[in-house]
């Protein structure tokens, strides 16, 4: 395993986006735009796949029922779907170049890790559009019991309408305890892995032989129908 420390992140990961990502090499530009308004501290896992890229918050993803969760658990087979995931902090950014580290994580492994140390959200706080569009017309937050969120899910919707964002909370306890296992996963980062840089061995695109093998692989298969989230 790799890791670049000090680094420009977003050249860093477009470099294996061309290097490895085939298909929806798009999604990456999506990620670029929310590495650019990370905070310094902030800690994501990111992915590379032949078909798109995915990028989302490293506390997100222990917690259950979230969209994180759910994606960093989804995959099953690495060369199938051409897994390469990393995890990334932001130690400074002034909006435009974000720096910070990247460590290359072992996907199986660390998915079972994380699967491992989640915790279940006590509540979830929806933030609904406005039913209306009149100017000045302001988004209502609601707060919903996690069960009662889980269980009536489409009935909260179509009784409030369309969410603009969902966040998932944890007790106080669970949060304090899930901030000394990433503390804890940060010094398993940095452990295990090298001081080789992670795009060692990633090219600026991809040879002939492959394309051909991944575009064989794509042709068929599309590895986000059906994905529930």
């Amino acid at each position: 395993m790799r890791k670049s420390q000090n680094t420009d992140v977003i050249p860093a990961l477009r470099k294996i986006v061309n290097a490895n990502t085939i298909h929806y090499k798009t999604d990456f530009e999506y990620d670029a735009e929310t590495l650019k308004t990370a905070a310094g501290g902030d800690r994501f896992l990111w992915l590379s796949r032949y078909g798109g890229t995915e990028l989302i918050p490293e506390h997100d993803a222990h917690i259950t029922d979230t969209y994180a969760y759910n994606t960093w658990q989804y995959y099953t087979d690495v060369a199938y779907y051409g897994i390469k995931a990393f995890a990334v902090e932001i130690k400074g950014n002034d909006g435009d170049n974000p720096v910070g580290d990247i460590y290359e994580l072992d996907y199986m492994k660390h998915k079972a890790e994380v699967r491992n140390t989640s915790f279940n959200a006590s509540s979830v706080d929806v933030t609904f559009k406005p039913l209306r569009r009149e100017q000045g017309a302001t988004a209502a937050i609601r707060t919903f019991d996690v069960t009662e969120f889980i269980e009536n899910r489409s009935a909260i919707f179509k009784r409030y309408g369309q969410a603009e964002s969902v966040r998932h909370n944890l007790s106080d306890e669970d949060e304090s305890r899930l901030a000394v296992i990433l503390d804890e996963f940060k010094t398993k980062y940095m452990e295990e892995t090298a001081r080789a840089d992670v795009n060692e061995g990633f090219n600026d695109s991809m040879s002939a032989e492959d394309y051909e093998k991944i575009y064989d692989f794509m042709g068929e298969n599309d590895e986000s129908e059906g994905m529930e989230i």
